[in-house]
């Protein structure tokens, strides 16, 4: 299959298209059609160190960490997806035409949302919610204040705030 690989050119990093393994979904995994992906900080750094914790599998490394697409495949112990389901989600190696995304870090992208939108949500709907729940313990009732709220996650935090029960958001 293709996908993007960090690779060295003339002794620098770059993003190269070549051939990769096909990724076959381990238990709890899904195997995924990549039709859209997210595009990150982290992705745009372009240093073979940067992606030391991908998995050996993904040698040279394959960047990205959001995807969408529809499930091709089922690892063993899956439950709750189907194939032919529409998924976005988070998961090393995105930059590729077929993906295993962990199945506990994927969900179902609604009619609504077209592929592009779908593979710009997981990272930042994860910050957010993490943000707001985790580090912030919101509990209905709560005022919030976002810091960056024309950021993607800053927006997403907005709603999410809204959502959860906030009495208050301010941007």
């Amino acid at each position: 299959m293709k996908a993007a690989q960090v690779d060295l050119v003339e002794g620098k990093p770059r993003l190269v298209v070549g051939q990769a393994p096909e990724p076959l979904p381990a238990p709890g995994e899904l195997l995924v059609a990549v039709r859209a992906i997210g595009v990150n900080r982290a992705d745009l750094l372009l240093r073979p160190d940067h992606f030391q914790s991908f998995p050996a599998r993904e040698r040279p490394p394959i960047p990205g960490i959001e995807a969408a697409g529809e499930v091709v495949g089922l690892g063993a112990g899956v439950d709750g997806f189907a194939i032919g389901d529409r998924v976005a989600g988070l998961t090393p190696g995105a930059y590729a035409e077929r993906v295993a995304m962990p199945a506990g870090l994927a969900w179902r992208v609604p009619p609504a949302l077209d592929w592009v939108q779908a593979a710009s949500l997981p990272l930042a709907v994860c910050t957010a919610h993490d943000a707001l729940t985790g580090s912030g313990r919101l509990q209905r009732g709560d005022a919030v204040a976002v810091l960056g709220a024309t950021t993607s996650v800053g927006r997403i935090a907005i709603a999410l705030a809204r959502q959860l029960g906030a009495a208050e958001v301010v941007g």
